[in-house]
């Protein structure tokens, strides 16, 4: 039977418990994934602790990181638009921009047409980033 960490309340990691879960069939344009692993990231802890942007519905699931690509974006989105309040013609500094949630932030900012600066800790990664930057 599949497992799953869950919580049922907002708190610390007290609340999780490990559950034997029922897996639905998947619908038409969906997939099934086997997870072995999956990451526990801040958007985890955050969510877990009442402190992030979307509510949880209980019986919650922990694990965004095995839920695929759109943390990045909304880790980046988050920042750029709701802290930030990024808008057309902004610069920005995009430290760590060859990580997942680096493109991303440079995706949106050329999407509403801000001006990103990568910045990476090597100069191998410099043909790289001049690719993601430039606007498409």
């Amino acid at each position: 039977m599949p497992r799953s960490v869950r919580f049922r309340s907002i708190g610390g990691p007290e609340v999780l418990t490990r559950d034997e879960i029922d897996v639905p069939t998947e619908g038409p344009g969906e997939v099934r994934i086997r997870t072995r692993a999956w990451g526990l990231n801040r958007a985890d802890v955050m969510f877990r602790t009442g402190h992030h942007f979307a509510v949880p519905v209980f019986p919650q699931a922990q694990g965004l990181e095995a839920a695929g690509l759109w943390m990045s974006y909304a880790t980046a989105y988050g920042a750029l638009i709701d802290i930030a309040d990024l808008h057309l013609g902004d610069v920005m500094a995009i430290p760590a921009e060859s990580s997942s949630v680096g493109l991303a932030a440079v995706q949106i900012a050329n999407l509403i047409g801000g001006r990103p600066i990568a910045l990476s800790r090597t100069a191998g990664k410099h043909d790289q980033l001049l690719v993601a930057v430039a606007p498409r």
